[in-house]
C-alpha cells in the first residue's frame, strides 16, 4: 500500500492511497471461503459449490466491500500516524478515471483533507482580563428580606376587606341554573380591574358582590382556575357571577425575630438583622457570580480569538457540511443556507481550536465521576422545577447514569460542558484578573 500527500496549501491537502493486490487478496479469499461454507447454490450441497461459482456470484461485491474496509482503516491510521490535525472528515476527491473492479488489480483513491492551523499560543499571568464582581445593593437586600417575610407571613382572619386581603367566597353564576363554585379563593391584590377591586374593598363577611371574573382578572387561565372549569368553556368564563364572602384573611409579614431567623436558616445560624443582611448579601452575590462567570467567558473568548487570528479551509468545510447532511432526508441545508450560517459556525470552530490548544497546554482531563456528577446536577435541577426536592438521590443518580450510558450525544455534551467549566476555572487562576466591582443594574446595562 502506498500513501502520497499533496499539500495544496497550509490548510488543504490531498492524500492518495494506492491499494495493491497483495493488500486485499488474502482478505477477499477468506471472505469467499466463508461464503462457500454457507452458500446454497442450485445443483450443489451447501458448502460444496466450486469456488469458481462462488467467485462469479460474490467475487465483485466482496472485493468492493474489502477495498472500502481497507480504505477506511488505512486512511485514519495514516492520519493518526502522521499526526494530522484534520477538521471535519476526509472527502473523496473528484477523479477523471472511474474505478474498474472487474479489470483492475491496483486501485487508487484520493481524499481531500481540511487541516487545522498551527497556533502559537500560550496562557500565562501576563494576560490580563476583566472580571466583574456584582455587588448586591442595600435596596436589593431589603427587597429579598421583604420577600422572605411575605413568604413566612402570619395569617389572621379579619372583619373588613382591604387591598391585601385574600377572600374565600361562594360564586354563583347570574343565570337560572347557573354554574356554582364553593370556597373560591380571590386575592384582592391581584384583581386587575380597579372598579371591581374597589367593589370588594371595605366589605365584610356575608356581603354579596356582583362582578365579571374575566373583566376582574383579565386572564383565561386564572379565571378557569377560579371557576374550576376549562379554558374552552367560554360561556362560563365570560359570565357574570355573584360572590358571597365566606371569610377574609390578611397576611402580616413575619417580624424580624429570632424565631423567624431560626425558621429560615436553622437554629442559631443568624442572630440579628445585621447578620441576616450579610447572609442575604452572600446569597445574592453567589447567584450573581454565575453572571460574572458568563461575562468572563465571553470576554476570554473574544480576547483569544482577536489576539490569535487565523484562517480556516472554508471551501472544504462548506462542502463537508453539505455532504454530511446529504443523507439526512429531513435536512433543508443548501449551499445558500450554509453560506448564510457559516460565520456563526466558523466562530464556534475557531474557539474550539483555540480552547483545545489551551486544554492540551494545561493538560486538562475530564474524569468519569465528574461527568456523572454534572449529569446528576442537571437532573436535580430538572426535577426540582416540578417540586421534587428531597428523597430522590438514588433515583436521580440511576436516571443520570442510565442516560449517559444509553445516549452518546448527551454523554458527549455533558463531557464538553465539564471540560469547558474546568477550562475557564483554570484560566481564572492563571491570568491576571482585573476585578471590577459593579451593581446589578450597571451589569445588566453593560450586557444589553
Amino acid at each position: 500500500m502506498k500513501f502520497t500527500k499533496n499539500d495544496i496549501d497550509a490548510l488543504n491537502s490531498i492524500v492518495t492511497i494506492t491499494i495493491e493486490e497483495a493488500d486485499y487478496q488474502e482478505r477477499v479469499d477468506k471472505q469467499l471461503r466463508d461464503y462457500r461454507k454457507k452458500a446454497a447454490i442450485p445443483g450443489f450441497r451447501v458448502g460444496m459449490a466450486p469456488m469458481g461459482h462462488i467467485k462469479k456470484a460474490y467475487g465483485k461485491p466482496v472485493l468492493v466491500d474489502e477495498i472500502n474496509k481497507i480504505l477506511s482503516e488505512s486512511l485514519f491510521a495514516y492520519i493518526r500516524e502522521e499526526n494530522l490535525n484534520i477538521l471535519g472528515e476526509p472527502l473523496p476527491a473528484p477523479s477523471d478515471k472511474p474505478v474498474d473492479f472487474d479489470a483492475d488489480k491496483e486501485f487508487s483513491f484520493s481524499f481531500e483533507l481540511g487541516l487545522a492551523p498551527t497556533l502559537d499560543l500560550e496562557i500565562n499571568n501576563e494576560i490580563a482580563l476583566d472580571f466583574y464582581q456584582i455587588k448586591a445593593t442595600d435596596e436589593e437586600i431589603s427587597k429579598q428580606i421583604d420577600f422572605y417575610r411575605e413568604r413566612m407571613a402570619d395569617s389572621e382572619e379579619v372583619d373588613t376587606v382591604s387591598e391585601k386581603s385574600v377572600l374565600k367566597a361562594d360564586l354563583t353564576e347570574n343565570t337560572e341554573n347557573g354554574h356554582n363554585v364553593e370556597s373560591a379563593m380571590i386575592s384582592v391584590e391581584f384583581v386587575k380591574d380597579e372598579d371591581v377591586k374597589n367593589m370588594f374593598i371595605g366589605n365584610t363577611v356575608g356581603a354579596q358582590i356582583s362582578f365579571n371574573p374575566m373583566a376582574a382578572l383579565g386572564n383565561e387561565a386564572e379565571v378557569a382556575n377560579l371557576l374550576k372549569v376549562t379554558k374552552e368553556d367560554t360561556e362560563k368564563l365570560n359570565a357574570d357571577y355573584t360572590a358571597t364572602i365566606v371569610s377574609i384573611t390578611n397576611y402580616k409579614p413575619a417580624e424580624l425575630t429570632q424565631e423567624f431567623f431560626d425558621k429560615l436558616y436553622g437554629a442559631g445560624a443568624v442572630n440579628s438583622v445585621e447578620e441576616m443582611q450579610d447572609k442575604v448579601r452572600g446569597e445574592l452575590e453567589h447567584n450573581y457570580f454565575h453572571d460574572s462567570e458568563y461575562k468572563f467567558e465571553l470576554d476570554a473568548k473574544k480576547y483569544f480569538t482577536d489576539k490569535h487570528p487565523f484562517d480556516l479551509p472554508v471551501s472544504f468545510l462548506k462542502r463537508w457540511i453539505l455532504e454530511s447532511n446529504r443523507s439526512n432526508k429531513d435536512s433543508k441545508l443548501s449551499p445558500e443556507t450554509i453560506d448564510s450560517e457559516f460565520p456563526q459556525f466558523e466562530n464556534s470552530l475557531k474557539w474550539q481550536i483555540i480552547s483545545n490548544k489551551i486544554i492540551s497546554q494545561l493538560d486538562l482531563k475530564v474524569e468519569q465521576h465528574e461527568i456523572e456528577n454534572e449529569a446528576m446536577h442537571e437532573m436535580y435541577h430538572y426535577f426540582s422545577q416540578y417540586g421534587f426536592n428531597s428523597g430522590l438521590e438514588s433515583y436521580v443518580q440511576k436516571f443520570a447514569i442510565d442516560k449517559l450510558q444509553k445516549d452518546e450525544n448527551y454523554a458527549r455534551q455533558v463531557a464538553e460542558k465539564v471540560m469547558e467549566n474546568k477550562l475557564f476555572r483554570k484560566m481564572r487562576e492563571i491570568v491576571t484578573l482585573n476585578t471590577i466591582e459593579t451593581t446589578p443594574e450597571e451589569f445588566k446595562a453593560m450586557m444589553s
